[in-house]
């Protein structure tokens, strides 16, 4: 029995380291899965920060994304220091490290590290992972843990991979953010627009013996850059276009 029993304790730690990255494993392939399926910007980066946070046991964690020469606090969980919509230079913290070589670094004890931006005073190591599309860093992602040397080399492999998935997630959210703004913005031109015209239009059509004139004001994006002016005569229906289209045509009445 005791022989049973030592095999038994000698065997146990390999099982259980494992499972435990079994369990990392599926952990990461769910967080994929579910920021794959999310649209809205904000939304998608504060479920990531939070998720992270939680399944890998981080006092903090945090998304930072390059906007010029700043960095935007996109998304934070658990420090208190910081709040969410902050900017700092981009030439601040290890992240600045980072964004500059485009490789992640690890901070097995933040204590020894000279641009160490703190955040929880409790922090003892930290990791931060660059978010590429392609060659280009749209910004970075932190987590912090209030034990020394606390991410394995496994783990953070995991984040990187993880991370990979985040920066897609972050770059296609990021686009139909700015189609979104871009429709908008047109919108609200050409409502602008719309209104001008009208009032520089008269409220009736002028009366012209033998002929019915009539008007219609059209945005100039959905006229594709042709313009066609119609007049309609007792003989008929004359069409002048513009000169990119310079056709002109008689339809006589039936």
């Amino acid at each position: 029995m005791s022989t049973a029993s030592s095999q038994f304790s000698l065997a146990s730690p390999p099982a259980i380291l494992h499972r435990r990255r079994v369990d990392a494993l599926l952990s990461v392939q769910k967080a994929a899965q579910q920021i794959g399926g999310i649209l809205e910007l904000d939304t998608l980066l504060d479920t990531i920060v939070h998720r992270i946070a939680v399944d890998f046991g981080c006092i903090e964690s945090c998304i930072l994304l390059v906007d010029g020469d700043e960095f935007h606090l996109a998304a934070v969980h658990g420090c208190t220091q910081s709040k969410k919509g902050e900017r700092w230079p981009l030439t601040e913290g290890l992240s600045a490290q980072v964004v500059a070589t485009g490789r992640a670094h690890y901070a097995p004890d933040v204590s020894q590290e000279l641009h160490y931006r703190a955040c929880e005073p409790n922090t003892r190591s930290e990791i931060i992972i660059p978010l590429k599309v392609g060659d280009r860093v749209i910004g970075v992602f932190g987590a912090s843990h209030h034990e020394l040397d606390a991410f394995p080399r496994a783990q953070i492999e995991l984040l990187k991979a993880l991370a990979g998935h985040m920066a897609v997630a972050v770059d296609n959210a990021q686009r139909i953010q700015q189609e979104r703004l871009q429709m908008h913005r047109l919108s609200v031109e050409q409502n602008e627009a719309r209104s001008i015209q009208q009032n520089l239009l008269p409220n009736t059509s002028p009366s012209v013996p033998g002929f019915q004139l009539e008007a219609e004001w059209v945005p100039a994006g959905a006229m594709g850059g042709d313009c066609t002016i119609t007049f309609r005569c007792l003989m008929g229906d004359w069409r002048l276009s513009s000169p990119m289209s310079p056709a002109k045509a008689c339809r006589p009445h039936s």
